[in-house]
């Protein structure tokens, strides 16, 4: 059984600490267990019961009420959120905090529930922006922080990853190019978090551009191979990493001088690109609408 500091449930709820004691006080929300010197903490289950009714309140819900109720009774409303979700009722704060709650605890069919309701009402693109990137950042953060299990960092990602990786197979493949030039995708070495990257795959073959797609933790010598082999004009990876800026540049300019007429495209954390001094030949893409218009101008 985990345990939790008050600091800890402020990241996962995403409640102010004083708030969430407020909150004990005024409302008995929860109750903090208390080691022998007088220090709280918190258990699994009161983690899980501050998320549903967290959840349930950026759904419309008041907190005197939602505190008041049973277990039971949260679990008919979380019930009710779901319908929300297919409806495109259910705000994005909440269906964060649901994903978080499912993912953490291990539910898969919740988790998978939520996230194929959230696609049908507001599309991937969307989802992935609205919800699944501020998701992914405040485990990412929590993560770096030992605030919470990789393995429960691992289960969320790849449940994304799997999503991600059906959409993109049930594209028709006749709809794109026979032949054409195309952008070949990748993350450099020490980099593993392909959900960007996957993304990005989807909507480049969605807008009929032929991409290679070579996934985590790539050489560059192998890069070099898989472009002298497949008709690419353009290269697009993505760092999450933190990294020197000087050990960046010379990433950078090793690539450029390795393909030197091939465009190139970067995306990632941005706290990883400030400060960097990249070739002109790079172009970074922070937002859907700086791929979009990349890809309007790739077309041209």
């Amino acid at each position: 059984m985990g345990t939790y500091s008050i600091s800890q449930l402020e990241k996962f709820s995403g409640i102010k600490a004083h708030t969430i004691r407020m909150w004990e006080k005024r409302y008995g929300i929860i109750t903090p267990h208390r080691t022998e010197g007088n220090t709280r903490y918190y258990d699994d289950d009161q983690l899980r019961h501050l998320l549903n009714v967290v959840s349930l309140l950026h759904d419309g819900g008041k907190i005197s009420h939602l505190c008041s109720l049973s277990s039971a009774e949260l679990d008919k409303l979380l019930a009710q959120q779901i319908n929300k979700v297919k409806s495109g009722e259910a705000s994005d704060e909440g269906l964060i905090t649901s994903l978080l709650k499912c993912g953490m605890a291990y539910e898969e069919g919740k988790f998978v529930q939520v996230l194929n309701d959230s696609i049908n009402s507001l599309g991937m693109e969307n989802v992935y922006f609205r919800l699944l990137l501020p998701l992914l950042e405040r485990i990412g953060l929590m993560w770096g922080k030992d605030d919470i299990c990789p393995a429960q960092e691992h289960f969320i990602s790849n449940l994304i990853v799997r999503r991600l990786n059906a959409e993109i197979h049930a594209l028709d493949t006749d709809r794109r190019k026979a032949g054409g030039e195309g952008w070949v995708l990748f993350l450099p070495e020490g980099e593993h978090h392909q959900t960007g990257l996957l993304l990005a795959n989807l909507i480049l073959r969605k807008k009929g551009i032929n991409t290679l797609y070579l996934g985590a933790n790539v050489p560059l010598e192998s890069l070099k191979h898989a472009i002298n082999n497949f008709r690419s004009s353009a290269v697009y990876f993505f760092l999450t990493t933190q990294k020197p800026s000087d050990e960046l540049e010379d990433y950078i300019n090793s690539l450029v001088n390795l393909l030197p007429k091939i465009k190139m495209y970067i995306s990632g954390n941005e706290r990883c690109l400030t400060g960097v001094n990249f070739p002109p030949v790079v172009r970074k893409i922070y937002s859907l609408d700086d791929l979009n218009k990349e890809i309007k101008l790739f077309k041209s």
